[in-house]
């Protein structure tokens, strides 16, 4: 009677369940050789392996890879899982530098490391203890011949095209092109991103390293249970010092009497502030020039002419450049 014909007990079925089978028509022991031939280990490490995880655990048994019908605790299944299946390489680099370091055979070489004789005389032949390239040893398309990957590299470099736009040019010259098949081409010969052009349009500049005493100020409106509320925030570029202050109103007046009480706050002199356009901190761009703005002036601007500190303002629609401080 066949196993799939033996009746199975609800234990044993959740037995099965944990575990997985390799089906094969040949017999337990070939099976078992054919096993141990393949990862490089012999009977004996095989079985002291077996004893001493048996030993070790007392988990409920489940069916191990390669082995018809035999049950094995759970502690097995997973080392020998781990050991045959996922460790790969049998050796490690000291284990091979020992090898390449012996004068001893073969044989004693494989039952001390518990490795098969034939990896043993593979890694005293080499010179180095590191694993081999996998892989083609001079990667080639299957697909395309050499002078066609020669025409694509040719119009590629010359035209300097996206991917997409080479593959539309190039199909009529050679038809069975693909964009996979084209971007590996491009790959191989190390032109499959372009060269950065160096556009017009300026970039961000960098924010420098002001000194101590370089504050950025701005508002926020904050929503509470009493109703709207206004934040006043001031932080340094550099110490990072932080004070802010909640007022009802954000007007010129609020702005000016938080910039008083910065200044009683912090224990050192505060040479520059930053600040947006708004009608809190400056007048409007138009009110700015003239007679009047000269002789009346902005209360910000006032209490910042009375300390000697320079008052500047960010560019219109940029309001990036008054977060500074949050790296």
């Amino acid at each position: 009677m066949t196993a799939k014909n033996r009746a199975v007990s609800p234990e044993a079925r959740n037995q099965r369940d944990t575990g997985f089978k390799v089906k094969s028509s040949l017999p337990r022991d070939h099976k078992s050789r054919s096993l141990v031939s393949r990862y490089s280990v012999d009977y004996t490490t095989l079985a002291v392996a077996a004893a001493s995880l048996e030993a070790a655990t007392e988990l409920p048994s489940c069916l191990v890879p390669a082995f018809d019908d035999a049950f094995l605790s759970r502690g097995w299944k997973e080392a020998l899982w781990a050991r045959f299946y996922t460790e790969g390489a049998t050796t490690t680099e000291a284990i091979r530098r020992a090898i390449q370091h012996s004068q001893e055979s073969l044989r004693t070489l494989a039952r001390r490391h518990g490795i098969n004789p034939k990896t043993v005389a593979k890694w005293r032949k080499r010179c180095s203890v590191a694993d081999l390239r996998t892989g083609p040893k001079h990667p080639c398309s299957t697909v395309l011949t050499v002078e066609q990957e020669a025409i694509i590299v040719a119009f590629r470099r010359h035209t300097l095209l996206p991917l997409d736009d080479c593959l539309y040019a190039l199909q009529a010259t050679i038809p069975h092109l693909t964009r996979s098949s084209l971007h590996r081409c491009l790959e191989r010969h190390g032109i499959s991103r372009l060269p950065e052009v160096e556009s017009s349009k300026p970039g961000r500049k960098k924010f420098v390293h002001d000194p101590i005493g370089y504050f950025h100020i701005d508002l926020a409106e904050v929503r509470t249970a009493e109703g709207k509320l206004y934040l006043f925030v001031a932080i340094d570029c550099t110490s990072r010092l932080a004070f802010v202050e909640l007022v009802e109103r954000a007007d010129m007046r609020a702005a000016a009497a938080f910039l008083q009480a910065l200044i009683a706050a912090v224990p050192y002199r505060i040479h520059t502030v930053l600040t947006d356009n708004g009608i809190q901190f400056a007048d409007l761009p138009k009110n700015r020039k003239g007679p009047t703005a000269g002789f009346r002036g902005h209360p910000f601007d006032r209490a910042c002419l009375l300390h000697g500190i320079d008052h500047r303002l960010t560019k219109p629609n940029h309001p990036w450049t008054t977060v500074r401080w949050s790296g």
